[in-house]
């Protein structure tokens, strides 16, 4: 039950795709479908080959917030499974966010760290790889008791994390 579609370089799909014109989670599957004169004309760029399971919207094949390919490898290559694992992450953004920036405050760096580890590992099995980087890098700062980097990175790590309740929020939602 896999779908296999031709898509335009990830690079191309941003670009023509941060106009704000289109639907991100339409199906451009090829040329013809593709309602934006604008992702039309970048719709040239290299192609390549991707399979994506059923019940995934095909956004992720460009997303450069989610890689889905570890995603899925994370989840079993079960979509099912990294749907629940998104959602819950998503629904954990707003409580974890407050708890990490508490324990940065009270200078509390060993919950500090075990939040920011945490966070690194759910980011990874969910494929938010940037995020997950972020998140490593702050629990090296941690483990290192480097309280000057981690007072100043971690209010962009907070910002891309919340990003992701608005990412994830276009998933289709699974029955718990």
């Amino acid at each position: 039950n896999e779908m296999k579609t031709q898509i335009p370089d990830a690079k191309t799909m941003l670009f023509v795709l941060s106009d704000g014109q289109c639907n991100r989670g339409a199906d451009y599957s090829d040329a013809a479908s593709i309602p934006c004169p604008k992702i039309a004309a970048g719709f040239a760029a290299k192609e390549k080959e991707i399979e994506l399971p059923d019940g995934l919207p095909h956004w992720l094949i460009h997303s450069e917030d989610i890689d889905i390919e570890t995603a899925l490898k994370n989840c079993g290559d079960d979509s099912e499974t990294f749907l629940m694992a998104a959602d819950i992450f998503r629904e954990d953004i707003q409580e974890k966010s407050k708890e990490i920036l508490e324990y940065l405050e009270n200078k509390d760096i060993p919950n500090y760290t075990i939040k920011v580890h945490a966070l690194k590992s759910s980011a990874k099995v969910i494929g938010a790889l940037e995020l997950s980087e972020m998140a490593l890098a702050l629990e090296m700062a941690g483990k290192a008791e480097d309280l000057i980097t981690m007072q100043k990175d971690t209010d962009a790590l907070i910002a891309r994390y919340r990003e992701y309740e608005k990412i994830l929020d276009n998933l289709p939602k699974v029955e718990m």
